[in-house]
């Protein structure tokens, strides 16, 4: 399904709730490493964007032990 949204003309990847979450962030929290990874491979997606307390993905997956997502995330 995310492959057909993110391929969707006018889908904003970029979209953030009112507390600063992105759909990066969304995928970090609840630990879904292919979701993370095929948000990364859109040019326009902020692999350290902040949401509204100053967390990046990364953050939200370390502070959850969302292991695989931080390996995702983390460059190589």
């Amino acid at each position: 399904v995310l492959e057909v949204l993110l391929r969707t003309p006018g889908v904003d990847v970029r979209a953030r709730t009112p507390q600063g979450h992105s759909a990066l962030h969304f995928a970090a929290h609840h630990g879904h490493a292919a979701a993370a990874a095929l948000l990364l491979r859109t040019p326009s997606v902020e692999v350290d964007a902040v949401d509204g307390n100053g967390h990046t993905p990364l953050h939200h997956c370390a502070a959850l032990g969302q292991w695989r997502v931080a390996e995702t995330l983390w460059p190589k």
